[in-house]
């Protein structure tokens, strides 16, 4: 096979797949995205101590329970707050149900 041939069969297939990609992505957004009220994990750096990932999470709201992980806590917001933003240095806010390092018996470990 010439290589331009085999260069067209590759063009051919980027627009599908990048396509194919970004749906996926986009529909894990929308499954791992927290409810409007509920609890929400928070996803802290991995290198922040214990102690700055509890203060970043005390501005989020109410501690729940920790993680699986250090870096992972699971709040409730405030009432006051339409949900947790990220000023409090969370990288990102997930549903904890769908999580085993979220669940009530990774926090028991």
């Amino acid at each position: 096979m010439p290589i331009a041939e085999a260069e067209s069969g590759v063009r051919a297939w980027c627009l599908p797949l990048i396509l194919a990609a970004l749906t996926f992505l986009a529909m894990l957004g929308v499954t791992l995205a927290p409810g409007r009220a509920g609890p929400v994990a928070l996803v802290f750096p991995p290198w922040w101590s214990e102690a700055q990932v509890a203060e970043g999470a005390s501005r989020a709201g109410r501690l729940i329970r920790l993680g699986g992980l250090h870096f992972i806590v699971v709040v409730q917001p405030d009432a006051t707050q339409a949900g947790p933003d990220r000023s409090n240095g969370a990288w990102m806010t997930l549903n904890p149900r769908l999580f085993g390092a979220c669940s009530a018996a990774a926090a028991r470990r």
